[in-house]
């Protein structure tokens, strides 16, 4: 019997091992009670906010709850790029990045994790972009630019500085010498500049591709560059308007005849003023390919789709 009975024991061991084991392994919130709606965030860093003569070849993040591991990948952001593939090991709520190759010398890093990040459970996003800095050298720039995206839904705006020099400034070929993003009330934060001029964008960058893709990306244009001198310690107030570049062409949707010498034609989309001249419009005879060229071409009090075509010759 007591030979039975520590089998039972042991038996009831291993299970409620395994039962511990299972519900640590999963990552599930609590039944019942209220959802979960707080936002994650960063508790700790390494290194810490403005370390200078670093040489790990790491950095760590720990985070205030679990986080959904493929959403860091996508909103990490570092400054100046590091070529190839990043290692991620992640323990618990905490991940070491590894880097594939060693940081340049006498260089400052920005670190930015964008407030697209979501937590496990409830995939909550952070509540703004969290960003520290560190440098291979003996100082370390600490020259900051802020302003706001004014836009329905900030959240997630990239904001691409260049600084101006000889290279060619194009969002649409070249990648952002530093690298920003908006929270969700349109606040954004651009640290670690040294002096210089500087060129901004905000791009809505859906392919998260660090590159301006018109037919995707809403952008917005700072209203003029921005000098940092060495005097200045941070500039505000560059702020951002989106908006949404139309790549799509107008297409010819209707053409009715209200009377023998009248055709109100209607268009996909309104069309530029200054092409309603008569040399851009010609009736064709589909039967004879004769073209009959218009008189006259205007708006009048048509739509602002539509325009009228007058001919002179009955057709």
């Amino acid at each position: 019997m007591v030979k039975v009975a520590i089998k039972i024991i042991n038996v009831a061991i291993v299970f409620l091992l395994l039962m511990l084991v299972a519900s640590c392994a999963n990552q599930l919130p609590p039944n019942g009670g209220d959802v979960d709606k707080t936002p994650p965030e960063i508790v700790e860093v390494y290194p810490v906010n403005g370390t200078t003569n670093f040489n790990d070849d790491h950095i760590e993040l720990e985070f205030s709850e679990y986080i959904t591991k493929s959403s860091l990948n996508d909103v990490l952001l570092i400054s100046p790029a590091i070529n190839g593939k990043l290692d991620f090991n992640w323990t618990g709520k905490s991940v070491d990045i590894n880097f594939p190759e060693p940081l340049k010398k006498n260089v400052t890093y920005v670190v930015t994790i964008g407030s697209d990040l979501q937590d496990y459970n409830n995939k909550n996003k952070m509540k703004e972009s969290y960003t520290f800095t560190f440098s291979t050298g003996n100082e370390i720039d600490k020259k900051i630019l802020s302003g706001k995206v004014y836009n329905q839904n900030p959240a997630g705006v990239m904001i691409f500085a260049y600084k101006k020099d000889s290279i060619e400034i194009d969002p649409l070929k070249n990648k952002p010498d530093y690298i920003s993003q908006a929270g969700s009330d349109g606040a954004y934060k651009i640290a670690g500049l040294g002096e210089g001029n500087y060129r901004l964008f905000a791009i809505r960058d859906k392919y998260k591709d660090l590159l301006y893709q018109p037919s995707q990306d809403e952008y917005g244009c700072a209203s003029s560059d921005v000098t940092l001198n060495t005097n200045d310690s941070s500039l505000a107030g560059i702020d951002f308007m989106l908006t949404q570049k139309d790549t799509v062409p107008p297409r010819l949707l209707s053409a009715t005849m209200t009377d023998k010498n009248h055709i109100l034609v209607g268009f996909t989309k309104a069309i530029d003023s200054t092409l309603i001249k008569t040399d851009n419009f010609y009736l064709m005879d589909s039967t004879t390919n004769n073209s009959t060229k218009t008189s006259s071409a205007f708006k009048g009090t048509a739509k602002p789709t539509e325009m009228v075509l007058t001919i002179k010759n009955q057709i």
